[in-house]
């Protein structure tokens, strides 16, 4: 985790790491206090939108082809082990954050959509929406890392958010259906995660433009 703090930018870990939070503490505390509308749902938004922007901050382009990773992080093993620990811890945190959250939003009981469906059910909803979660941030991030940029970055981040928004309207229908489909997601991303930053490092993470400054 140190090595993680040391990595990421005073920025991220201003707005994604804090500020963001805050925010969706303060939406579940204005659905709790009578607010209209599911702000719940827009909470939990808010957390897969700031970690794809997020990982924008830290990680630009970093699947790319021929993106530019400092020399001195490929020179020896210690620098690749370094950016697999930041990656890894990353999404660590983020489940992290997920948990937490949905879990604060289960204990103040701030989803009243699901109506009396019983404990069991609501259990299996709030694991769902975790899933549905990590998963849609981590596929935002797959997608993002291959270009560099912030245009690409809000459209999918925005995408996403809007997508988790109107999830509250499906999960109390669907959430077996949903917790599968996302799961697989889940799994499929973080697969194809590692393979790629494997293969990247295997690659040196620069191609032959970059070696000869073409």
């Amino acid at each position: 985790m140190k090595k993680y703090m040391i990595f990421t930018p005073v920025v991220y870990r201003v707005v994604v790491m804090s500020l963001c939070p805050i925010a969706v503490f303060a939406f579940l505390a204005l659905q709790l206090w009578g607010m209209p509308g599911n702000l719940a749902m827009y909470a939990m938004a808010i957390l897969p939108l700031s970690e794809i922007i997020g990982d924008w901050l830290i990680f630009d382009g970093l699947y790319k082809r021929g993106e530019k990773i400092p020399r001195f992080l490929m020179a020896s093993t210690k620098g690749t082990t370094l950016i697999k620990q930041v990656v890894r811890v990353g999404r660590l945190r983020t489940l992290l954050y997920d948990l937490v959250f949905v879990g604060l939003a289960a204990v103040l009981g701030t989803w009243k959509f699901w109506g009396e469906r019983g404990f069991l059910y609501q259990v299996l909803v709030h694991v769902t929406m975790i899933i549905v979660l990590f998963s849609t941030a981590q596929l935002g991030v797959l997608i993002t890392r291959f270009f560099q940029g912030y245009l690409w970055n809000i459209v999918v981040a925005t995408s996403i958010q809007w997508l988790v928004s109107f999830m509250g309207y499906w999960l109390s229908e669907y959430a077996i259906w949903l917790l599968i489909v996302f799961g697989i997601v889940s799994i499929l991303s973080l697969l194809i995660h590692e393979w790629i930053i494997q293969k990247r490092i295997t690659e040196g993470f620069f191609d032959e433009g970059y070696e000869t400054g073409v």
